[in-house]
C-alpha cells in the first residue's frame, strides 16, 4: 500500500526544492543566452514532472506489477533518457537558442540534481534487493 501522506510529504519537499534551486538558478544566469526567457521555466517544469511522474510510477509499478526494484529503476531511467532526447529536439524546434552548449551547460546540472533527488526519495526500496 502506498503510504499517501509520506508521498504527499516527498512531494511538497521535491516543489519546494525545485523552486528554491530555480530561483538561485535565474539569479545567477546572468547574460540573455535564450530569446526567450521561459526557457529556464520549461527546463524545470521537465525535469520536476518528469521525476514526478518517475516516482508515481515506480511506487504504483512496484506494487502491481510486482518488479525487482533494480530492474524498474534502470528501465524508467532509459525510459526518461529518451524523454530527454525528445525535450531537445523539441525545444530546439520551439524555441530559438543562441548557443547549445549553453543550453546543455543549464539543462545537465538541473537533470543530474533531480536525479540525485531521485535516487534519494527511492533509496529505501532500492535497498530491498
Amino acid at each position: 500500500m502506498i503510504n499517501l501522506t509520506k508521498f504527499f510529504k516527498e512531494t511538497l519537499i521535491l516543489i519546494i526544492l525545485t523552486l528554491t534551486v530555480y530561483a538561485i538558478h535565474f539569479t545567477l544566469v546572468k547574460d540573455n543566452i535564450y530569446n526567450s526567457k521561459n526557457i529556464l521555466t520549461s527546463i524545470y517544469f521537465f525535469n520536476f514532472l518528469l521525476v514526478l511522474l518517475l516516482l508515481i510510477f515506480f511506487k504504483i509499478s512496484s506494487i502491481v506489477l510486482n518488479f525487482n526494484h533494480l530492474s524498474l529503476f534502470i528501465i524508467l531511467t532509459i525510459v526518461k533518457i529518451f524523454i530527454t532526447i525528445l525535450f531537445f529536439f523539441k525545444i530546439d524546434e520551439y524555441v530559438e537558442v543562441k548557443s547549445n552548449l549553453k543550453l546543455v551547460l543549464n539543462f545537465f546540472p538541473v537533470y543530474f540534481l533531480f536525479l540525485i533527488f531521485e535516487i534519494i526519495y527511492l533509496r529505501k526500496e532500492l535497498t530491498k534487493l
